[in-house]
């Protein structure tokens, strides 16, 4: 019979019986590989995460981005309805106004001659790569970056377009 010499081989024996019932004790050993992780195996883990994460963090701040664009055209739209909501009432645009001039990302500026109107939403950090967004009393609705667009609401009104290198939205 074996003879047992430390509580580690008791915890990790296996006793069991032969053919002739004689009483067997077989010992397990517990080698590195089973007591845990290695240096190098936590490191190639770390280097995986920061691989996923390295691809999904700019997407994730593009999609950030798009829904601060997206929030602010919402925003010039219910300027658009307000506007035409007070011309017929009023049947002109004379002392319409904006309640608000800015929000997180954007100021808004407003140009109103009454008889037509524009709203410019500018950038409060121009690094953030957020574009020119403006709408018009007649329907024009321009995003720009903010070099090229145009920039003031009165020469939306009077160019009658968004500058170059501009889309509509």
């Amino acid at each position: 019979m074996n003879k047992m010499t430390h509580a580690s081989d008791f915890i990790t024996s296996k006793m069991s019986r032969d053919v002739d019932n004689n009483v067997i004790v077989s010992h397990t050993n517990i080698g590195m590989a089973e007591q845990g992780f290695t240096l190098i195996e936590l490191m190639i883990i770390l280097i995986i995460i920061a691989i996923i994460a390295s691809i999904a963090l700019p997407s994730y701040q593009a999609q950030i981005r798009k829904n601060k664009i997206e929030r602010t055209q919402s925003q010039l739209l219910n300027i658009a309805l307000t506007a035409d909501k007070w011309r017929a009432s009023r049947l002109t645009f004379t002392g319409f106004g904006l309640d608000f001039t800015a929000d997180q990302y954007y100021q808004y500026h407003l140009q109103n001659n009454g008889h037509e109107w524009a709203v410019l939403a500018k950038p409060i950090d121009v690094k953030a790569g957020l574009p020119v967004i403006g709408i018009t009393s007649y329907g024009l609705r321009c995003t720009a970056n903010v070099a090229v667009a145009v920039q003031s609401p009165a020469a939306l009104l009077s160019d009658k377009n968004c500058g170059t290198d501009s889309s509509s939205w």
